[in-house]
């Protein structure tokens, strides 16, 4: 059975048309048209508006529910997390959402899901958290980047998200003693799907640029292209994407 995981850099539903085009890709995944979606929103503390969010804007698309650690219904996860096609993990402190996740059990339900077959989605601190280590400003209370080394490991290697933000390349370049090989530095509208624990594809969102009017006053339909097919090899991938991900991963 195949193990999915799918880490954006920071974007989602709630970015408007751009960010939403990149949750349907990974519903797509599921191959069912109304895959059961979790949201999971504890690295915000369950903030009301997100959860809110996810279903007004996720929710016709999919079966939604969410997993609360922090603010009522709280349901025992086990039975929210069990039979998920996808989980969906939002943004905010990651060295908080993994603190809280450790003592519940979390992280060995999401281990268990991925092996059950659940794809494993997220964006943001949602994102950095499947991986080994990362780039986090939520260690301390100044705002600064720094290295996080205690993901919870389900893919190799390293990620920073949000990498079009003023800071991150340096910061991540300068990172010491932190795995980069095999490591996805995204963009908030790149996501990085991997399969097995092998790094398969990224796909970036189309432009606004890339919409066209058509006659009659609708837009065309925004996908998704590849960008990197394998990030080992960097085989189908445009040369400003190489120069850009070789500046940290070689």
């Amino acid at each position: 059975m195949a193990r999915q995981i799918v880490v954006s850099g920071g974007a989602g539903y709630w970015c408007g048309p751009e960010g939403l085009k990149l949750d349907e890709f990974v519903l797509s995944l599921t191959g069912k048209a109304r895959p059961r979606v979790c949201a999971i929103t504890t690295a915000s503390g369950d903030f009301p508006a997100h959860i809110e969010s996810f279903y007004d804007i996720l929710g016709p698309l999919c079966e939604p529910s969410h997993l609360s650690l922090f603010r009522p219904p709280l349901d025992p996860p086990e039975h929210v997390l069990s039979g998920q096609d996808v989980i969906y993990v939002g943004g905010g402190s990651t060295p908080n959402m993994l603190a809280v996740w450790r003592v519940h059990g979390i992280d060995a339900m999401l281990r268990s899901a991925l092996n059950s077959g659940t794809i494993l989605y997220g964006s943001s601190a949602g994102g950095s958290c499947w991986l080994e280590a990362g780039l986090t400003d939520s260690l301390g209370f100044d705002g600064m980047l720094r290295p996080l080394t205690n993901g919870l490991g389900l893919l190799p290697g390293s990620h920073s998200p949000h990498f079009d933000r003023p800071g991150r390349v340096d910061a991540y370049s300068a990172m010491a003693g932190v795995p980069q090989q095999r490591s996805g530095c995204l963009r908030g509208t790149e996501v990085l799907a991997a399969r097995n624990r092998r790094y398969a594809t990224v796909v970036i969102q189309s432009t606004i640029a890339q919409q066209h009017r058509q006659p009659g006053g609708s837009l065309r339909r925004v996908g998704v292209r590849p960008y990197f097919r394998d990030t080992r090899t960097r085989d189908s991938c445009s040369k400003g994407a190489q120069q850009r991900y070789r500046a940290v991963c070689d």
